[in-house]
């Protein structure tokens, strides 16, 4: 076997385990996503109040008050910046959780093959 043979099969061994873990990843990360949405919560503001509302409700009216425009002036005409910095941070908790769950997909593997 010549040297450039022996450097391929030892690049190409690293790409499918860490393919194997994207499942892992995923269904990590989703599964964090739509918990995050469903149990966390975001404030919603109006000219009637504030509402406790669910992120994936909060990020709906947030689009919707984005998508209409703002409909007057004042404190409850709009915060896109907000929302959006609340769906970077739901983004980064969901990657966290795929993260674990990928370090779970690992840690079995690296079981399996003792």
């Amino acid at each position: 076997m010549s040297d450039s043979e022996s450097q391929n099969s030892g690049v190409q061994s690293a790409p499918n385990r860490s393919r194997r873990l994207w499942p892992w990843f995923v269904v990590g990360f989703l599964g964090a996503f739509l918990a995050i949405a469903y149990f966390g919560s975001g404030y919603f503001l109006t000219h009637q109040g504030v509402y406790r509302v669910p992120l994936g409700r909060y990020y709906a009216l947030e689009w919707k008050r984005v998508w209409n425009g703002n409909q007057g002036e004042g404190p409850a005409s709009g915060s896109a910046l907000v929302a959006a910095k609340t769906f970077g941070e739901h983004v980064l908790l969901s990657g966290v959780g795929g993260t674990l769950l990928a370090a779970v997909g690992w840690s079995l593997s690296k079981l399996r093959r003792k």
